[in-house]
């Protein structure tokens, strides 16, 4: 007959199996390329309210992402110990990291994990996605304390196709230096706009400058080699067609 100890270890050691089934390692840590975009397109016709840019630029990195389109409630089990895991809706949960059999997706900030404590796992979750379109998506917590893994979890009843979507995100990059000109209010004869900078998002006042533009006769503005076609300016809005973008 099987002595205790040694009962009780062969059950540790099947829950242990349990509770890391689901780790993945991961191969590499994803860096994307940063560049200049301009908005909107040029020729494009667009309506802005007061205080909002007609035409902004940006150091920006474009990362392929997850929308997430319902909140999502799941738990991620590492032995001894249940987490839960929630993800509010998201116009962009970014792609992180790559694994031998899948994506991960990941972002400090985006989604909260339960019953947390001390410092070897993070505050934030991950959502594993498969290589395999049969697989089932994983809820994950990544942690460099085991390796450079994500331990996760399957949830049969979350439905990737019903909560999920592919999508592209901009982010500003670390370094990020964004320009926009604000309509300021205006009528048919006249309007204001403001030009502002940001540097890795705080505001450079000294480069702050407002604008005063006559419409009455000629409909074209410019400002910093930028050119604007006014359709339409009231104290509510502005209608407006970017011939050219700041240079």
């Amino acid at each position: 007959m099987m002595n205790t100890k040694l009962a009780l270890t062969l059950i540790i050691l099947a829950f242990s199996q349990v509770a890391f089934a689901g780790m993945h390692k991961i191969i590499e840590i994803l860096n994307f390329q940063s560049r200049t975009i301009d908005y909107p397109e040029v020729g494009v016709e667009i309506e802005v309210e007061i205080g909002e840019a007609i035409t902004s630029r940006a150091l920006v990195t474009r990362k392929p992402a997850l929308e997430i389109t319902q909140p999502i409630a799941a738990k991620v089990s590492i032995f001894p110990f249940s987490y839960p895991v929630t993800f509010p809706v998201s116009e962009g949960l970014p792609l992180y990291a790559l694994t031998e059999t899948g994506k991960i997706y990941f972002k400090r900030g985006i989604g909260t994990v339960g019953n947390f404590s001390g410092s070897s796992l993070p505050p934030f979750p991950a959502i594993f996605v498969p290589n395999d379109k049969n697989a089932s998506i994983e809820f994950c917590l990544p942690s460099v304390t085991v390796g450079n893994y994500a331990q996760c979890d399957v949830n049969p009843s979350i439905s990737a196709e019903k909560v999920l979507k592919l999508t592209y995100i901009n982010e500003l990059s670390e370094e990020s230096f964004k320009r926009e000109l604000l309509y300021l209010g205006g009528d048919a004869n006249s309007i204001q706009l403001g030009y502002r900078e940001f540097k890795n998002d705080f505001a450079r006042a000294a480069f702050n400058q407002d604008l005063k533009y006559d419409i009455s006769s000629d409909k074209v503005v410019g400002f910093k080699g930028s050119r604007f076609e006014i359709q339409k300016a009231t104290n509510v809005g502005l209608r407006v067609k970017v011939i050219k973008h700041l240079n």
